[in-house]
């Protein structure tokens, strides 16, 4: 009987206090899982003679340069039509760097920067790089319209992207000295991709600050975004390395200088993290130098390597780019280079070997393990695909509850203004330098433990080609230290930080300024319980809550209207597997076996109810069960 009421007592403990265990959804912090798999796992993996796989193409091959464990050995290309028995297509004189397949030709290119074309019966060089330059594996991308080759190789003041819609004739498509005046012999081109969904084009750009970053080509016209800043330190992220696209509305980046992962929402245009590793892999500065999607299953393969030479060449899948599973095991054990990753057949390809890829339910499986176990509480995010697999034989009930959320910064506040002078116009601050070094600072913010998504826009009177510095954004915690660095130019240009409060306390927020322009600050936002400044696509000034609420559990959406905080709507489901807020900013969640037996009848899956009316027989319920266990909690005493 006992433990009946301390069932009932834990689940309104639950229920009536604020969700926190997702925050690693709601910030993007992630979670990483590198447990040794399951022993009666077995990776079916097997060695091949072949490197830097492409294909198939219309007549069944797959391609691949002849594997050497010595780079400039590699000039042989070979193709198969099984992955297994190889032959000798063609031999070249020097190392070949990459190969791609684009509408059924094979190109691949040298480490003398000469790109070549297969005629039907040899290659022909159709394009010389730069001196020193040559291409690799995330260098091309390609649609049904056009191909693109990015200079990747010597670093050096100019980098550029050609692009061409018959394989012969090419144009520079990307400059980096069209954005960016660069004097320090730092620059190469990372990534080249376009967007499956709507032809966008991203250009990922490095090494050094202040240019490095993401360009994105967009009807007709470049922009450039800093992928976002890290968590912990001074460091400007360099132009990712590899991308996959989980949706049409969202895509992900994959890091070089650290290991994280960013989420980009292309309507919202918000750059922000998804998944970070910490400890181990974050001191050996692990990074990501491959990535795709199997579009079958939804599972994103990517592999990892360090500099530092610490066994970090790992494989790691994940369903929803927030949770990563590593897989190791055989012939992918930690020495292993693994990349570049190529999805053909049913394998996946890696260097020197391939493995058959993973069925969802085996990827489920090694993810989440058996299922989750009840109750589980959480928040959901706008426009955040969370991931839940359950399957029951008696109905779950998914409770989502109303939501206040607030944001802390406003133009309102007592910002001060060191070596310049303030002006305050709407929702935007104006900084006019009095000296090349200024900055801005709001100290004596209160904000409850926690951790917490920074932004703001950014724009400078002069334009970025004139070099100006980027601006410092410093979080001071009583204990900690966080920022970041923020590329501004003549354009408003959004920035996205997230940092911890370990106890409740006060902050000192600090933007420094490096140059006699004037700057502009807007879009001021700082909130706990909810990442994105624009839910509903409205900015967030003060407080709100959970408004216009809609949510897609697998594939049926569920349309709930406006839930106060504290108000509830419950449906009953005997299957899960995606669960996605819609719209209304975020939700508090509760999903349990045990509403309808202590809290209630079952909602039809398909019944609209109105979220008052819910409200109203939650309070009730919680009213009759608190009264019953008070006067339960009095007879004991009585005795």
């Amino acid at each position: 009987m006992r433990a009946k009421w301390a069932t009932i007592i834990f689940l309104l403990l639950i229920y009536a206090s604020p969700a926190r265990s997702f925050e690693y959804y709601l910030h993007g912090i992630g979670k990483v899982i590198d447990t040794p798999l399951p022993p009666s796992l077995v990776l079916n993996t097997e060695e091949l003679p072949v490197t830097y796989v492409v294909g198939p193409d219309s007549s069944g091959y797959i391609y691949g340069v002849e594997y050497k464990r010595l780079r400039h050995q590699r000039m042989k290309i070979l193709k198969s039509l099984d992955g297994k028995k190889w032959e000798v297509l063609y031999t070249h004189n020097t190392e070949i760097t990459s190969l791609y397949l684009w509408k059924d030709t094979l190109f691949f290119s040298d480490i003398k920067g000469r790109i070549f074309m297969w005629n039907e019966q040899t290659f022909e060089e159709v394009l010389r790089l730069d001196e020193g330059k040559y291409a690799i594996w995330w260098s091309w991308a390609g649609n049904e319209d056009f191909l693109l080759i990015g200079e990747y190789g010597k670093k050096s003041n100019s980098a550029k992207v050609y692009r061409t819609f018959d394989g012969r004739h090419f144009e520079v498509f990307f400059d980096i000295e069209d954005h960016y005046k660069i004097k320090d012999n730092g620059c190469h081109i990372h990534l080249v991709s376009i967007d499956p969904y709507d032809k966008i084009v991203y250009v990922g750009v490095g090494d050094n600050p202040p240019y490095r970053g993401l360009y994105i080509y967009k009807n007709g016209t470049w922009m450039f975004r800093n992928t976002n800043n890290h968590i912990i330190n001074y460091v400007m992220n360099s132009g990712p390395l590899a991308v996959t696209y989980p949706d049409e509305n969202r895509v992900f980046f994959y890091n070089d200088n650290f290991p994280q992962i960013i989420e980009y929402n292309k309507k919202k245009d918000e750059l922000k993290p998804l998944a970070t590793w910490f400890g181990e892999y974050y001191k050996a500065e692990m990074k990501f130098y491959d990535a795709l999607r199997d579009p079958e299953t939804g599972i994103h393969y990517v592999v990892s390597v360090d500099y530092h030479k610490e066994g970090m060449d790992y494989l790691w899948i994940s369903l929803d780019g927030i949770v990563w599973r590593k897989i190791s095991g055989g012939l992918i054990n930690g020495t292993n280079t693994l990349y570049p990753i190529h999805i053909a057949n049913g394998y996946l390809y890696m260097n020197n070997l391939r493995m058959k890829l993973f069925t969802r339910e085996e990827a489920l499986k090694l993810i989440y393990g058996k299922g989750s176990n009840f109750p589980v509480s959480g928040t959901l995010v706008e426009n955040r695909l969370i991931i839940f697999p359950i399957h029951t034989k008696y109905p779950i009930a998914i409770v989502i509850k109303g939501k206040k959320f607030q944001n802390h910064l406003s133009t309102e506040l007592n910002w001060k203004a060191i070596n310049g002078t303030i002006e305050k116009k709407r929702d935007v601050l104006i900084l006019s330098p009095s000296r090349p070094s200024s900055a801005l600072e709001l100290t004596g913010l209160k904000l409850e433990n926690g951790w917490y998504t920074l932004g703001l826009c950014l724009k400078s009177s002069q334009p970025w080609g004139t070099q100006i510095r980027p601006v410092h954004v410093t979080v001071y915690t009583e204990k900690n230290v966080y920022g970041g660095l923020a590329q501004v130019s003549n354009e408003w240009r959004p920035f996205y930080y997230v940092f911890y409060m370990p106890t409740d306390g006060t902050i000192t927020l600090s933007l420094l300024f490096n140059g006699t322009a004037t700057y502009s600050i807007g879009c001021l936002f700082l909130s706990s319980n909810i990442s994105t400044p624009k839910p509903n696509g409205k900015f967030l000034i003060g407080e709100s809550y959970s408004k216009n609420v809609s949510l897609r559990i697998d594939d049926k959406t569920y349309y709930i209207g406006d839930l106060r905080p504290g108000e509830t709507y419950v449906l009953h489901l005997k299957d899960l597997e995606t669960i996605e807020l819609l719209s209304g900013g975020a939700v508090d969640i509760l999903i349990t076996d045990k509403w309808e037996e202590k809290h209630g009848p079952i909602i039809a899956n398909n019944q609209i109810n109105n979220p008052e009316s819910n409200s109203i027989f939650s309070v009730i319920y919680l009213l009759l069960i608190s009264f019953i266990l008070g006067g339960y909690a009095l007879k004991q005493q009585m005795q």
